[in-house]
């Protein structure tokens, strides 16, 4: 994932964090099936290993509290986050031994197709975490991990059993219907803008007279 955030300091230690970033998640999952031919005595077999990608464009709104007023500011922050579909794709690579894996000289892929419009185009969802970062005369650099939790179906009921042709056997490849939580982290890099700019508020002197 990667953006640009904006964040507007009400005192010292808090803040309101938001701005539009673009992040890509992915899950996997495997079906199995096995039939009987109970009139030739022939068995069948297959596993399909499916592989789904998913990538969105997304807008935080977090508050934020700095534990610290120094240069060296632990923080946590919490908020919601929404979500805007760009493009999914799925992949199944299937094969005729059902052992939990997928057998090298039986594999067969479908390649990457769009699964777009199977996937619910906008989510909202509930997101927080903890960081620390550093103040620097004219930029500030910072790590911090946050958790999180959509509350919304990411597969488009209406859409999910339309498509009866399959990717690799008819009726087989309905996409399981979840909610993904996530957990992620991220290096960022972040310098004042406007009169802050000016003052150098990120000296911890100037930072304190400019709030």
């Amino acid at each position: 994932q990667f953006g640009i955030h904006y964040s507007y300091n009400f005192t010292n230690t808090i803040s309101i964090v938001t701005g539009l970033g673009y992040r890509s998640e992915a899950f996997n999952y495997s079906t199995q099936y096995a039939w009987t031919d109970t009139m030739q005595s022939e068995n069948f077999e297959r596993e399909m290993h499916h592989f789904q990608k998913i990538s969105y464009f997304t807008m935080p709104i977090m508050g934020k509290w700095d534990m610290t007023e120094g240069k060296f500011k632990p923080y946590v922050q919490a908020g919601i986050f929404m979500n805007y579909l760009h493009q999914a794709n799925k992949e199944i690579r299937y094969d005729n031994v059902i052992d939990g894996e997928e057998t090298s000289n039986q594999t067969t892929s479908t390649g990457a197709v769009s699964i777009s419009d199977n996937i619910r185009k906008f989510n909202v969802g509930l997101m927080g975490g903890a960081g620390i970062s550093y103040y620097f005369n004219s930029v500030t650099i910072g790590l911090e991990a946050n958790y999180r939790y959509g509350f919304l179906k990411v597969v488009d009921d209406e859409n999910r059993y339309a498509d009866n042709n399959g990717f690799a056997l008819k009726y087989l490849d309905v996409l399981d219907q979840l909610t993904l939580s996530s957990m992620n982290v991220e290096l960022t890099v972040s310098a004042p803008i406007g009169h802050s700019f000016i003052s150098k508020f990120v000296r911890r002197k100037r930072y304190n007279s400019f709030h």
